[in-house]
């Protein structure tokens, strides 16, 4: 099944938990972090991981509704957004690489699925990246796709809920961005 192409949440799609994935020193691939940053900023649940997605299982433990934002290969113009529901859409093939995750989101969503630990909502924002370059910012239609869908989750995410801290749950290199 294709992905309906959307740039943001629709309707009364709300999310407890927003995560974004990737690094913010090579380029494009610091997009999900910029938008968990923004979407925090805003005061809305948020978190960071930078490196190995397996730690996806502890952070989304508590969450019902949960958005994950990426830079992605999905062969479309650069800031281009796709929207995948988990268990509605099926992720498409290499579109996440792991070249910067030492586990990817997607091997980290089979691994949650076979293991029972899915989040009851899970919904991939893949922004289509230009380039990831050590050293380079967001290129401009990526950033502006960002903005974006940055303000969109900042209306529809809850705001932080009084949990443990990824240290207390011993998650390691997640990062939970919360106010």
């Amino acid at each position: 099944m294709t992905a309906p192409e959307r740039a943001a949440p629709e309707g009364p799609e709300r999310f407890d938990l927003v995560i974004g994935v990737g690094h913010p020193d090579r380029g494009d691939d610091g997009v999900g972090p910029f938008v968990a940053e923004q979407v925090r900023g805003a005061g809305g649940a948020a978190a960071v991981i930078h490196g190995d997605c397996l730690s996806l299982l502890t952070l989304w433990a508590d969450a019902g509704r949960v958005a994950l934002v990426d830079a992605a290969q999905l062969g479309a113009p650069p800031g281009t957004v796709r929207r995948f529901a988990i268990g509605e859409d099926a992720l498409p093939a290499g579109a996440f690489g792991s070249a910067s995750h030492l586990l990817g989101p997607a091997a980290a969503i089979g691994l949650a699925e076979t293991l029972g630990r899915l989040p009851p909502v899970l919904v991939i924002f893949a922004i289509q990246a230009a380039g990831t370059a050590l050293g380079a910012g967001l290129s401009a239609p990526v950033r502006t796709a960002a903005e974006q869908l940055a303000a969109s989750l900042s209306q529809s995410t809850e705001p932080p809920s009084p949990r443990l801290s990824l240290a207390e749950r011993g998650a390691g290199p997640a990062r939970r961005t919360s106010p």
